[in-house]
C-alpha cells in the first residue's frame, strides 16, 4: 500500500493546477498533466473541514490518495495529510489485539474479527483487481478462480451447519485470511 501511495506522490510532481472556482466553503482547482491540454480533473477543497474531493475518485474506489490531491496540499502549504484522506482500515486503531480479559462480551469479539475479515478479503479484491487488469491471461485467471472460489464456498455455505456458528476471534480470522492469501511454491 505504501508502494503505491509513493507513485501518487511522485507523480504529483508532474502536474499542474489552475484555481477555477471559489465560494466561501470551497475553492476548486483543475488539476492537468504538465504540457497537456486535455484530461483535467476537477478537485474541491472544503475551506472549513480541509477535505478535499476529486473527480478521479481513486480515494473512494481503491482507498489511497491521489496525484491530484497530493497537488493541492502543496498549493495549500498543508504539512500534513487531512485525516479525510487516511481510511480507517489503514490506521493502528483497525488492528485486532489480542484480549484476555473476560470482560469482551462474545459479540465485540464476533463483531471485530468479522469487520478484520472483511478487510482482509476487500485488500485481497483491490489487489487482485490492480493485477487482474493488467493483461487478459491475467484476466482470465482471475475470472475463472474467482467463479471457482465462488462455487466453493457457495457449496460449502449450504451442506456446512458449521459455517453458520459465530466466529470465535483471530483463530476463525487466520483460516479465512489463509483462504484468500497467495500460495507461495
Amino acid at each position: 500500500m505504501f508502494r503505491l501511495v509513493r507513485e501518487e506522490i511522485d507523480n504529483e510532481a508532474l502536474l499542474t493546477t489552475e484555481m477555477c472556482d471559489r465560494d466561501i466553503m470551497s475553492t476548486t482547482y483543475r488539476v492537468r498533466r504538465f504540457g497537456s491540454a486535455g484530461n483535467e480533473v476537477k478537485v474541491v477543497i472544503n475551506e472549513t473541514s480541509k477535505t478535499l474531493s476529486c473527480t478521479c475518485k481513486l480515494l473512494k474506489t481503491i482507498g489511497i490518495p491521489c496525484s491530484h490531491s497530493f497537488v493541492l496540499l502543496n498549493v495549500q502549504n498543508m504539512t500534513e495529510i487531512p485525516s479525510s484522506m487516511i481510511l480507517s482500515q489503514w490506521s493502528k486503531a483497525a488492528k485486532i489485539k489480542a484480549h484476555t480479559s473476560s470482560d469482551i462480551s462474545c459479540n465485540k469479539s464476533h463483531y471485530m474479527a468479522e469487520q478484520a475479515c472483511t478487510g482482509q478479503i476487500y485488500a485481497a479484491y483491490r489487489s487482485l483487481l490492480r493485477f487482474a487488469r493488467s493483461s487478459l491471461g491475467a484476466y482470465n485467471v482471475a475470472i475463472t478462480d474467482i467463479h471457482q472460489l465462488t462455487l466453493k464456498l457457495q457449496a460449502m455455505s449450504h451442506t456446512e451447519e458449521v459455517a453458520r456458528e459465530p466466529l470465535e476471534g483471530e483463530r476463525q480470522w487466520y483460516k479465512i485470511r489463509k483462504l484468500f492469501l497467495p500460495k507461495v511454491q
